[in-house]
């Protein structure tokens, strides 16, 4: 950059600890937002700052030394503070995190149950007349029964497991105990229950919301109870 002398170097964030001595200021990618807070307590005499995620993503480097320089704060910069605050949000919130992890680790149930799905609907007449009241079918049916149509139930169990490694309680535990609470709520006296079988209908797609939130509920009592306990 023109007029200053910068030696600038790079690292993985596993190696900020043998990189972090050298630096007199240090620039955290927008990915790697969530660490910046435990940064600034760890190394209280280093400068940190965020690189803005447009800034990044185009290699600007006139507004990243503008982000180092605090002129973000007017102009242009002004124009994308709460983009940046929004951001910031996301990379640092425990349960938009937990629920980002259990919705990668649901994909391979998603896959399975696609697969399934596009077993029973094959665009050959005579493949679908093949199969059509075959046990094949029902082998079919029930896959996509068990992945898709069950999406709710996986998910609630990994919401809660991902979650409860933000506060010092089991993992396991605290998705058995929210995917019990989830189960406890769809089955209330409203909803059909008889001789064992649950109404599936909040099992799938339209119960993913309901999981979420009780999972993040039975976690935060889960783990307050463990700790008076």
């Amino acid at each position: 950059h023109p007029g200053l002398e910068y030696k600038i170097g790079s690292c993985a964030s596993n190696q900020i600890v043998s990189y972090i001595s050298h630096a007199d200021i240090v620039l955290v990618s927008p990915h790697l937002g969530y660490m910046l807070n435990d940064l600034k307590k760890t190394y209280p005499d280093k400068q940190f700052y965020l690189i803005p995620a447009e800034a990044y993503a185009e290699q600007d480097v006139e507004r990243i030394i503008a982000r180092m320089n605090h002129t973000d704060d007017s102009g242009e910069y002004g124009n994308h503070r709460l983009i940046s605050k929004i951001a910031s949000f996301a990379n640092t919130s425990k349960e938009l995190s937990a629920i980002s992890s259990a919705m990668t680790n649901l994909m391979v149930v998603l896959v399975t149950g696609s697969i399934f799905t596009l077993l029973l609907n094959l665009p050959w007449p005579a493949a679908a007349d093949l199969i059509k009241g075959t046990l094949i079918e029902k082998m079919l049916l029930l896959g996509a029964d068990m992945t898709i149509n069950f999406m709710s139930v996986y998910a609630v169990f990994l919401m809660g497991y991902y979650y409860a490694s933000y506060f010092d309680v089991s993992s396991p535990h605290a998705g058995i105990n929210a995917l019990i609470c989830f189960l406890l709520i769809i089955c209330s006296p409203g909803t059909e229950l008889n001789r064992g079988l649950i109404d599936m209908t909040y099992l799938g797609a339209k119960g993913v919301f309901c999981a979420i939130f009780t999972a993040i509920i039975s976690v935060r009592l889960y783990a307050s109870t463990d700790h008076f306990g």
